[in-house]
């Protein structure tokens, strides 16, 4: 199964990140009118407003709320669908005391008539909109409830993904993931965001990412080994040496904290050492992005 799903990431990063315009993940839908991204969760997808806010983050979006007089009306740019009715958005009273500010902060004039009238209680509120009239009305933050994310715009790289950090040497740019996860998601992750998982190993690939990346921690990168013959290839098809020949089937980065004693390191970079792990572990990752100019 797990050499199958290889094949199958192969097949697709053929298709890598090479954008004119600016992307952010094959899940999101571009409006021009509001220079955004936005993605629509609902169906079997739904959640509490703090699952809500945890889903977008981890998929390096906002919870949305309207910023802009017609926003409102994005739910249904996302669908047409009669049964979508009302979305959590980042607004809430977080304390429970009529204090209705969004997600990011910011105190919004045009909610102070929704604050809480019955304050009997410390519970938080959190704001719900009609996806028909956009009318905005207060519910409890622990039902579960559509909801959608949004992406703003990232001039740098090809993506609207600010994680993403570009590199004039390489002319890529490399975001590293610290949420942990086995290296057939941290694949998926990236192609989902327009990328692949990072195969760079010069040394001017790995000196723009060191700052980026955490003193001892080990990062998967793209490379896996192809049985029967025990080599270790990048996920762009490329047979690789560097790695140390042992039962382990899938490539990592870690920047050690000492230049001694460091064993298949990057031989211009005694900090940089690569080596292999198990596949189904979990660990942060590397994503990467080509840019074409």
């Amino acid at each position: 199964m797990f050499n199958q799903l290889f094949i199958f990431f192969l097949g697709i990063i053929v298709v890598s990140a090479s954008h004119n315009v600016n992307f952010f993940r094959r899940d999101y839908k571009f409006l021009e009118e509001y220079n955004a991204f936005y993605k629509l969760h609902w169906a079997d997808d739904v959640g509490t407003w703090d699952e809500a806010f945890l889903a977008c983050n981890d998929e390096g979006a906002s919870l949305f709320y309207p910023e802009d007089v017609d926003e409102w009306q994005v739910p249904r740019n996302l669908s047409d669908s009669p049964d979508l009715e009302g979305i959590f958005v980042g607004v809430h009273d977080e304390l429970g005391r009529g204090d209705l500010l969004s997600f990011d902060g910011h105190f919004l004039p045009e909610f102070s008539e929704l604050h809480v009238n019955n304050q009997d209680d410390s519970e938080p509120k959190c704001v719900v909109m009609s996806v028909n009239t956009g009318r905005y009305n207060i519910g409890s933050c622990k039902n579960r409830r559509p909801f959608i994310c949004k992406k703003k715009n990232n001039e740098y790289c090809p993506t609207i993904d600010s994680g993403y950090i570009y590199s004039k040497t390489t002319k890529k740019c490399h975001k590293v993931h610290k949420r942990e996860t086995t290296w057939v998601d941290a694949m998926h992750t990236c192609y989902m965001e327009g990328g692949i998982l990072s195969t760079a190993i010069h040394i001017s690939e790995i000196n723009d990412i060191l700052n980026m990346l955490t003193e001892g921690q080990q990062f998967f990168m793209g490379f896996r080994r192809i049985m029967p013959h025990n080599d270790l290839y990048s996920v762009r098809g490329e047979k690789i040496d560097i790695f140390a020949r042992n039962e382990e089937n899938c490539g990592v980065v870690a920047v050690n904290g000492r230049n001694d004693d460091c064993y298949n390191c990057n031989q211009n970079n005694h900090n940089v050492k690569y080596s292999t792990h198990d596949c189904n572990s979990t660990l942060p990752f590397i994503c990467e992005l080509e840019v074409k100019l």
